[in-house]
């Protein structure tokens, strides 16, 4: 590609861009945000709408000459999802605007390899077939662990069955859609992202918290992997090498802290009667039970020095936490930020920071899309007309 071309490229991606996150939009608009000549922009805009990716949708006046809105053409084509859990698959088909055309989820033993692989293969035919000639714009796919540029399982935290696997690969000996593969955390940053959660954050963390300690950093607008796509593994890291044992093996993990069997271990080690689900002790600690009020304590304050180490480390705008039962009891929530936000004045507090704040994602919907948004990424991040 020369470098006129490249220029094209760049302009072509950035106008997308900013229409599917300004969307209706006018032209001038464009203009004035890219800082670009309103001739570029008629011609690349008149080219996206040309290539059909692109839509006119009405006019604003403003008393004056009307100017025409333009959004993305949401059935331009479609994305595949597929999340590879540790309860099975759960997949779907999205068009270009990330609405769910459908969903699907499939009982799945993923310690299973062979069968797992069988099984995802299967799903995605179908979902192809679904789609019956439609344009597919490419597969994404998430999973619990780490992968390599080329799409290589490199780990599964308890499933080591899967090390090394070279499922895009495997995959694309029956599928000839571009595929992409990436962790499930790195997923839910990338559905942050683009379902709008982050706004104009382009330095900001996922945390997830619901199985395990997942974290994901975006770095400048650019995911951050490490130089072997390892990057990130804030669960693992050592707090006390005399603590619990993890489920990586290792002892006294910052995850084995506060993943959600460890939350009910701890509050069953101190109940004469145990409780049998998350749920369950959430209930109860509305009741204040003692002892689920200890054990829910216990966790928070450790993804609150979790927070703290984060912010120290990489000092981002913004932190998204994901967590179920943070988001049934607020009070427990506040308790984070406290933690988190202490002024100078307190003993350990953090410096402050003009620009800092954390949220708990609250949308069903950043989860859902997640998979798919491996995908949308890849679009809006190079657009090839």
């Amino acid at each position: 590609m020369n470098k006129a071309n490249d220029v094209k490229s760049i302009n072509l991606t950035a106008i997308l861009r900013l229409i599917y996150r300004y969307q209706p939009i006018t032209k001038s608009r464009i203009a004035a945000e890219l800082k670009l000549t309103i001739v570029t922009v008629n011609n690349l805009v008149t080219e996206l709408c040309s290539i059909g990716i692109c839509e006119e949708d009405g006019f604003v006046s403003n008393g004056g000459r009307r100017a025409s809105l333009y959004r993305i053409k949401r059935h331009y084509g479609y994305i595949i999802s597929l999340a590879v859990t540790r309860n099975g698959l759960v997949g779907g088909i999205y068009d270009l605007s990330l609405h769910a055309v459908e969903r699907n989820d499939v009982t799945c033993d993923i310690a299973d390899v062979l069968d797992s692989i069988r099984q995802i293969k299967a799903f995605l035919l179908e979902q192809i077939g679904r789609l019956n000639g439609k344009r597919i714009l490419g597969i994404g796919i998430s999973v619990p662990g780490r992968v390599s540029e080329d799409g290589i399982i490199i780990s599964i935290p308890d499933y080591p069955q899967w090390n090394s696997v070279e499922l895009k690969s495997i995959l694309s000996e029956s599928i000839s859609l571009p595929i992409y593969l990436d962790n499930d955390t790195n997923a839910l940053l990338l559905s942050a992202k683009w379902n709008g959660l982050v706004g104009d954050s382009q330095s900001f963390v996922y945390l997830n918290t619901d199985d395990g300690l997942g974290a994901a950093f975006m770095l400048k607008d650019k995911v951050f992997y490490g130089s072997n796509n390892q990057a990130c593994e804030i669960g693992h890291i050592t707090i006390d090498p005399n603590g619990p044992l993890c489920n990586c093996g290792n002892t006294g993990c910052l995850q084995a802290y506060v993943s959600n069997t460890e939350i009910l271990r701890r509050i069953n080690s101190l109940r004469s009667v145990p409780v049998s689900s998350l749920d369950e002790a959430i209930e109860l600690y509305r009741s204040g039970d003692p002892a689920i009020c200890s054990g829910f304590s216990s966790a928070t304050a450790y993804i609150g020095l979790a927070l703290r180490n984060i912010i120290m480390l990489f000092d981002p705008e913004l932190i998204v936490l994901q967590n179920k039962w943070l988001n049934r009891l607020p009070d427990l929530f506040h308790h984070v930020q406290d933690t988190v936000f202490k002024t100078k004045t307190d003993s350990g507090g953090l410096p402050i920071r003009n620009h800092l704040s954390v949220l708990l994602n609250r949308d069903r919907h950043i989860i859902d899309t997640a998979s798919a948004c491996i995908v949308f990424h890849n679009i809006m991040r190079n657009f090839i007309a």
